[in-house]
């Protein structure tokens, strides 16, 4: 968590209590440049709203000039957005003359009747943001479960996790990651024919390098690539 984006969101006055928790939960998650890029899913579970209405509220916050929004992909696979928080701006929302009404959204993704007073976050709708001031705590003893689920799955016998793994591996959670995926990135990096024939290189430092996390992670699963092309039982 960056403490300069938390406290700019703080400050900043979106119009609409659900733009601020999203607003909030992004600057959580960034870096002191105001970049991050958690999924739509992992935002939609922490504001308790539907898929739809986180992206059609970023969407609104891109256009109030709050943030900006970069597609990404790798070769053919789409990642996961990334998230350019601008640290800058003030409340360029009211002040250029957004709208409040286009901003409150329900969670269906429709427009929802404005409060009576929408200056005033929480009113009319009782959505609190005091939850998404804290920091994102990290599961319990995550180093000890990711290390034994490593060893599970290469069959390696790695004792300890170093200082700089582990940094790594918090990061990673704060970005968003959630635990499946970086288990589903050690497979399919497990099942990669390089690491096949150089299996000392898939360490648990290499796996928890974000470029490294991203590759594998959207690397096609090998698994099913094989039953594909197996000849059917004659």
């Amino acid at each position: 968590m960056s403490f300069k984006a938390m406290t700019w969101a703080v400050k900043i006055k979106t119009g609409s209590p659900t733009k601020k928790l999203i607003l909030l939960l992004l600057a959580d998650r960034a870096n002191d440049d105001g970049m991050c890029f958690p999924s739509i899913e992992t935002i939609a579970k922490d504001c308790e709203l539907g898929a739809t209405a986180v992206k059609t509220n970023i969407k609104t916050l891109a256009k109030a000039g709050f943030l900006r929004i970069e597609k990404r992909r790798d070769g053919g696979a789409w990642l996961r957005n990334l998230y350019h928080l601008d640290l800058n701006c003030s409340d360029i929302c009211h002040d250029e003359g957004v709208g409040h009404e286009a901003s409150m959204v329900d969670d269906r993704g429709h427009l929802a009747t404005p409060p009576e007073t929408p200056s005033v976050p929480g009113v009319g709708r009782e959505v609190s943001t005091n939850q998404s001031l804290e920091p994102v705590k990290e599961p319990v003893n995550i180093c000890g479960e990711f290390l034994k689920r490593f060893n599970d799955i290469t069959g390696r016998k790695f004792r300890v996790l170093d200082e700089k793994t582990k940094r790594q591996l918090r990061a990673r959670i704060k970005e968003g990651f959630a635990p499946a995926e970086i288990y589903t990135a050690i497979e399919r990096c497990f099942a990669d024919d390089y690491h096949k024939q150089n299996p000392k290189y898939l360490t648990p430092e290499f796996i928890t390098r974000s470029d490294k996390l991203q590759k594998y992670l959207n690397a096609p699963d090998q698994k099913k690539q094989n039953r594909r092309v197996e000849a059917p039982d004659v």
